[in-house]
């Protein structure tokens, strides 16, 4: 399990007292038992180098993804050599599209840069229906949040104090699955579909 650190909703440029919510909740996930963290930031524009270094420490050998905080960096080459440097595990990035179905090239040019250093996971918009050509783009994963709303009853909405949630779909994964292994080269049989 790869624990999810964001401080809020929104943009990732964040304050100094943010990041250290940041740090210490990627500490505390880790303790808890994660494997790995998925965390990002950004500073003017670019990688935030600091919160990623801080991160890193403070979760030792244990996986560090950089979100897609990513697709808010306009010169992403350099970035993914920034991540490299400072030791990330992977990138999770529709390369800089709405949907990363609609950056397959970026994705690709991505996987060359990378070269094997950091794992490129491709994510944002991620279906059934284009998976193929998404992971076809040679990315070491792909990640998609398979899910459908369903409405709570009125006695069920009011416990909950919500009308909606959002579920996994099995249909959705099955069928993501199915797609993921048309195409050739998975080595795992892993719903995130990992080429490792």
């Amino acid at each position: 399990m790869h624990v999810l650190v964001r401080p809020r909703a929104g943009g990732f440029d964040y304050s100094s007292a943010e990041r250290t919510l940041v740090v210490e909740d990627a500490r505390l996930a880790i303790d808890a038992g994660a494997a790995g963290v998925v965390v990002g930031g950004t500073v003017d524009g670019h990688v935030d180098r600091e919160l990623v270094a801080d991160v890193r420490k403070a979760v030792g050998s244990a996986e560090v993804t950089f979100h897609r905080a990513m697709d808010a960096i306009a010169d992403r080459a350099t970035a993914l050599e920034t991540l490299i440097v400072l030791g990330v595990t992977r990138v999770l990035t529709s390369g800089g599209a709405p949907s990363a179905a609609d950056a397959v090239g970026e994705l690709q040019r991505m996987v060359e840069q990378a070269e094997g250093r950091i794992q490129i996971m491709a994510g944002g918009g991620v279906t059934a229906e284009n998976a193929g050509r998404v992971a076809a783009a040679g990315v070491d994963a792909v990640h998609a949040s398979a899910r459908r709303v369903v409405t709570l009853s009125e006695g069920a909405a009011v416990q909950a104090g919500v009308s909606h949630l959002d579920v996994t779909d099995e249909d959705q994964v099955r069928r993501l699955r199915e797609a993921l292994a048309d195409v050739s080269g998975p080595r795992e049989e892993e719903a995130a579909w990992p080429r490792q």
